[in-house]
């Protein structure tokens, strides 16, 4: 690791990638902590990256916004080190937080994508594309705002050299379309594309819309358009966000977004929907304490939901009304209100269905009424021939010699079609008194239940929420897929919920038993079941002394000691050795789940 460039002390690496390498530093001059990114040295050594780095640093520089860092200094073009210093950002990356958790809804993802599409609306003012916009290239504040980074920079690599590793930037899987096609005449709406994808990604639990297996996969996935619709892997995605969602994500890029503010005036009218207009707030009391904040969220959205369906319902729009009562059950399930309204709405709706096909069929048997009745005569001198009814067995077909005068071309009347039609009919209108009868029966649970202890104990199903975290692991109940924060209805009794984390091969499952109650009607009962992470063992050989890991005691030297893993992403973890007369040492290693340290610290 350098310890120093020019001016700026080096403190601690705290980012690498595909072109650069991040430090935390000091500016010795003013004072102050500063972020330095360094070209890698291969890059550095070609004229031509290095003349873009120096023009795209200049473009970049231009940009003053909040949610940009601010750049303040560049080396020279023909500097051994080619590096960029700016605003250091107290905080992790968005990719951090999809991958490691915890849960985290739709509304705090789309404030987290409102604070981005700011950003991006000044650069696309300064005609600065992006081109690379990722939740690697998001960083979260503590102070809730949100910064974009690494503009331009991207356009170093080609698109032929970018890997899908995700060390390189420029990941395919959130580029658009026109950008893996190799089209020269890109603009804006590229970047409208891949803020849709991390809209998609922060809104279903960090799912990527375009996944495969391969690299190609992933592009043919792109340039096909094809994805799972957003609400079918997040309950709490509606309607009007998977709109939002399915707008940018456009193959065609005149119907798209045509810019940042058209996305931008989407997002803040389905928030301002919500009650949710201080999206910095939300976004620093999500990352302060997100369990209390997604509970506090739940509560407010409870009630916001509850004065839209009501609006909607004063409007006539029930399938809205619907959905919003439908998303207060997700958030909880035995909310008294939402329940009846969904009931009776319902129930409204299946009897609309009824009294349409009756309408229906009162109407077609009135035209063949009218069509057979005022049908005009047949001319004189094609004879009439009585109409003979014949019962016919179901399987049977009339069997009738036509008579000379109908082997001659002639016309018929529409008459004898219509009894057929008549007769069809009336069939039909004779099911729907059954019908209605149907539609106005008591709803299922109002039914009396049976008696007897077996048959009520087969027929109890009690309420489960299960959350889980990281966002990333797949997690199954009783053997079958199951999407974090689902609400299932689960037998009584015990349950078991087995968490795998995808990006951690090495790591086995994480299994973690619940117990569903046997009381009918039993509050909604909530699990949460945390990915643990195979723990790195650490030996410390020396005569005497403290030993420190990560700052944290745990005892004296020559012992093992077990260090609890959070994360399956390598970093880098820190020994410290205290001996007896003061003196200190110390040393850094590679911390990953399972790993195995042994370090000799002497004395």
């Amino acid at each position: 690791m350098l310890e120093r460039i020019e001016k700026y002390r080096v403190l601690e690496e705290i980012g690498q990638g595909g072109m650069s390498v991040v430090y935390r530093a000091v500016d010795e001059a003013l004072q102050r902590e500063v972020a330095v990114k360094v070209l890698h040295r291969h890059l550095a050594r070609d004229p031509d990256a290095r003349e873009r780095f120096a023009r795209e640093a200049r473009a970049v520089a231009r940009l003053t916004h909040p949610n940009i860092p601010e750049i303040f200094d560049f080396s020279s073009n023909d500097a051994e080190l080619n590096y960029l210093v700016t605003e250091l950002v107290t905080g992790d990356a968005l990719s951090h937080y999809v991958r490691e958790g915890p849960a985290m809804m739709p509304e705090v993802g789309a404030q987290i994508c409102l604070g981005v599409a700011s950003a991006l609306t000044h650069a696309h003012a300064e005609k600065i594309i992006h081109r690379d916009v990722k939740p690697e290239n998001i960083l979260m504040g503590t102070d809730g705002v949100v910064k974009l980074t690494d503009f331009g920079i991207a356009q170093i690599i080609g698109l032929e050299s970018m890997t899908i590793t995700g060390t390189l930037v420029g990941s395919p899987a959130h580029m658009s379309p026109e950008q893996i096609e190799g089209r020269r005449d890109l603009d804006i709406r590229a970047d409208v594309w891949a803020l849709g994808t991390v809209l998609y990604v922060l809104s279903t639990g960090g799912t990527l819309p375009f996944d495969a297996p391969t690299p190609h996969g992933v592009l043919k996935r792109i340039i096909d358009g094809k994805y799972e619709d957003p609400r079918r892997l997040n309950p709490h995605v509606d309607r009007e966000l998977a709109g939002i969602i399915s707008t940018a994500l456009k193959l065609d890029r005149n119907a798209r977004y045509q810019d940042m503010e058209e996305i931008r005036d989407a997002l803040e009218g389905w928030l301002e929907g919500r009650g949710l207009d201080t999206p910095e707030r939300e976004i620093a009391a999500w990352m302060a304490n997100p369990s209390a904040a997604n509970e506090n969220l739940s509560e407010r959205l409870v009630v916001s939901l509850a004065e839209r369906g009501e609006t909607y319902l004063e409007q006539g729009h029930v399938h809205r009304a619907i959905e919003a009562y439908g998303r207060i059950l997700t958030l909880e399930p035995d909310h008294p209100v939402a329940l009846e309204r969904i009931r009776s709405l319902h129930s409204g709706q299946r009897r609309k269905r009824i009294a349409g096909i009756s309408s229906l069929v009162i109407a077609a048997a009135a035209v063949t009424w009218t069509t057979v009745a005022f049908w005009p005569v047949a001319e004189p001198e094609l004879p009439a021939e009585p109409i003979k009814v014949v019962a016919l067995k179901p399987v049977e077909r009339p069997q009738k010699e036509p008579s000379p005068e109908q082997k001659t071309p002639a016309r018929v009347s529409p008459g004898r079609a219509g009894t057929t039609t008549g007769v069809r009919l009336a069939r039909a209108l004779g099911r729907v008194p059954r019908l209605i009868a149907l539609g106005n029966r008591p709803s299922r649970p109002n039914r009396p239940r049976d008696s007897s202890a077996s048959n009520q104990a087969a027929s109890v199903l009690n309420l489960v929420r299960v959350t889980a975290e990281p966002p990333a692991v797949k997690l199954t109940v009783g053997g079958k897929p199951v999407s974090p924060g689902s609400t299932l209805s689960l037998s009584p009794g015990k349950h078991k919920a087995r968490l795998t984390h995808p990006a951690c091969p090495e790591c086995a499952p994480t299994v973690q038993g619940f117990q569903v109650p046997d009381a009918a009607g039993a509050p909604l009962t909530r699990v949460h079941v945390r990915f643990k992470y195979k723990p790195a063992m650490v030996r410390v050989d020396c005569s005497n002394g403290e030993v420190r890991i990560d700052g944290k005691v745990y005892g004296g030297c020559g012992k093992a000691y077990r260090v609890a893993v959070l994360s399956h992403k390598t970093r880098v973890g820190r020994i410290e050795v205290t001996f007896p007369d003061g003196g200190k040492k110390s040393h850094k290693f590679t911390m990953k789940p399972g790993a195995k340290v042994r370090w000799a610290a002497g004395r």
